[in-house]
């Protein structure tokens, strides 16, 4: 049976806190189980690729380590 609860910017696991800030700006209250997102940048600060409420980086970027 599917999890209810929607994954938002606030709860999905291994972002930087500005990262959600960002996300939150493009795609405000969006349920990210349903919301592919490649490549996307605000202004010159990448977003990670979302795909299926899940995190994919690239392998060894900055933003990764900072996450974990």
């Amino acid at each position: 049976m599917p999890d209810p609860k929607p994954i938002t910017w606030q709860n999905i696991p291994g972002l930087t806190d500005r990262e959600r800030e960002l996300g939150e700006m493009l795609f405000f209250g969006a349920d990210l189980r349903t919301l592919t997102l490649i490549g996307a940048t605000v202004g010159d600060e990448h977003v990670p690729d979302i795909r299926g409420g899940q995190v994919h980086r690239e392998a060894g970027s900055r933003a990764q380590r900072r996450a974990e």
